[in-house]
């Protein structure tokens, strides 16, 4: 009998700034993996944190409500799931095939780095061989009901991407158990059968494939198992990898990078965004305009790690969710986001509550965008949704109607680390406040968006920017006003 679990949803905003609305899941661990056919239709993807039993939940309302789905016994972690169309639904991962109980990672990936590690458990992923094998799950009713397809031997690891043009035709990439040697499939059954198309590097981890077209397409690695004959010392490099093929993944070109690469995605068939991590706690966005053939360092900013990104095709819009961490004593303390809407020119970021885990990211339009995952401080599995493209929040003040556009003067100021903007728009209209620093760079947007007439205020939170002179600047119509702020740590 299909399990019915109504989730309530909890209609607050998670701080003053942000319009990001928390819903959580009736288990402890991740909600790592979303997967959204339009506004209305998606499915949360996650597992246990202790014995690493899949959980699956379709919403049919925007995820107002959140219902539990049917998922086949011994599912241990779904890592990407893709809509082929409004009813065929593929994901995949994992299944465990030896059962008992599972301490997590106590032991495993002891050579790793703390964000290492943590990335390997959010994947339920061990470093032990005989705890699971690979798994390909199919639901032809919008993601109510799932089966299992394909049949894979105890070689295999995990399928950790996939990529599908139609119901039969698809790529994916599946490690050797444990996590080694990620080989590139191809099925032309949907997943029936699978045939090895190629082998990557063996001390390599594959993943994120991203094609443009049936014949070109991306994905990353990174070195997470060295080859024992390797002089230098584990993760002292951070050597990571983008691979490109031209040739429906026969041969792949690859380009080295001195971080972690984390995630990739294309806006058009000319630009990339591709996000990387150091050990220093250095993130990394990198950027091409020439489908993939060269990549430059387009932002570095510290104290962060950004999970995935995702972007909204040939909008110039691409999204990315981490967290701020603290150094010091080396905890998640924010949830971090990263936003261009201009084709990866200029970022804004922004540090919100909760501190969180959040590596499941999907961007429905231009406006709805949801991020899901772990709560840092209790481990239940969250989701978020922003219905405003994840931008701060901006309030109605008052019910009086301005005679005129009017900017005011930011208040505290000086302040540490937020103020707040308070302003008057007489004509109803598009609406933009932005931030800049000395140099003229736009560092934050407070407000991008239709407001009708009448008084509003927004919060702006500094916390990521150092302190200084910045300028704000109203914009609507052909009105505009600039004021100067100071901020002072």
């Amino acid at each position: 009998m299909k399990k019915l679990f109504f989730i309530i949803v909890f209609l607050f905003y998670l701080n003053a700034n942000a319009q990001w609305i928390q819903h959580t899941l009736p288990y402890n661990g991740f909600a790592y993996t979303l997967a959204f056919y339009n506004t209305n239709n998606g499915i949360s993807f996650g597992h246990t944190d202790i014995d690493f039993t899949e959980n699956i939940f379709y919403t049919t309302n925007s995820g107002l409500n959140w219902i539990q789905a049917n998922c086949p016994p011994g599912i241990r972690a779904i890592l990407e799931a893709q809509y082929v169309n409004s009813s065929l639904v593929y994901a995949c991962g994992a299944e465990n095939f030896h059962f008992g109980i599972n301490k997590g990672m106590i032991n495993d990936f002891i050579s790793c780095p703390d964000y290492i590690r943590q990335k390997l458990l959010s994947e339920g992923k061990r470093e032990i061989f005989n705890f699971y094998k690979s798994a390909f799950l199919k639901s032809t009713d919008s993601g109510l009901s799932w089966m299992k397809v394909g049949a894979f031997d105890t070689l295999t690891g995990y399928v950790n991407s996939i990529h599908f043009f139609d119901a039969n035709t698809g790529y994916a990439l599946i490690d050797t158990n444990p996590s080694q040697r990620t080989k590139f499939f191809k099925t032309t059954n949907g997943g029936v059968n699978w045939q090895i198309v190629h082998y990557f590097d063996p001390e390599l981890e594959v993943e994120n494939l991203v094609f443009l077209n049936a014949n070109t397409g991306f994905a990353i690695g990174n070195i997470l198992f060295p080859i024992k004959n390797r002089k230098s010392p584990r993760f002292n490099d951070d050597l990571g990898r983008i691979f490109k093929t031209t040739d429906g993944g026969l041969n792949w070109t690859t380009l080295s990078f001195a971080p972690q690469i984390s995630s990739l995605t294309f806006l058009n068939q000319t630009t990339g965004i591709a996000m990387g991590n150091s050990n220093g706690f250095e993130n990394y966005i990198f950027k091409t305009t020439n489908a993939g053939s060269n990549w430059f360092n387009a932002l570095t900013f510290s104290s962060r790690r950004m999970l995935k990104v995702k972007s909204l095709p040939n909008t110039g819009t691409a999204f990315a969710a981490g967290f701020l961490i603290d150094t010091i004593n080396f905890v998640i303390t924010k949830f971090t986001t990263a936003k261009t809407t201009n084709f990866g020119a200029n970022w804004i970021i922004n540090d919100l509550n909760p501190a969180a885990y959040l590596p499941g990211l999907a961007l429905v339009n231009e406006n709805i965008f949801f991020a899901s995952g772990s709560a840092e401080e209790n481990y239940h599995a969250i989701i978020l949704k922003s219905t405003n493209g994840g931008s701060v929040f901006v309030s109605q003040a008052g019910t009086e109607l301005p005679s005129s556009f009017k900017l005011f003067q930011n208040y505290p100021n000086p302040f540490n680390p937020s103020t707040r903007i308070n302003f008057d728009i007489s004509k109803p209209g598009f609406v933009k406040i932005s931030v800049f620093n000395l140099l003229g760079s736009e560092v934050s947007v407070p407000v991008n968006k239709y407001l009708n007439t009448g008084s509003y205020t927004t919060d702006w939170d500094a916390s990521a920017h150092s302190s200084g002179v910045y300028f704000y600047k109203l914009e609507s119509g052909n009105y505009s006003e600039t004021k100067k702020m100071l901020l002072l740590k």
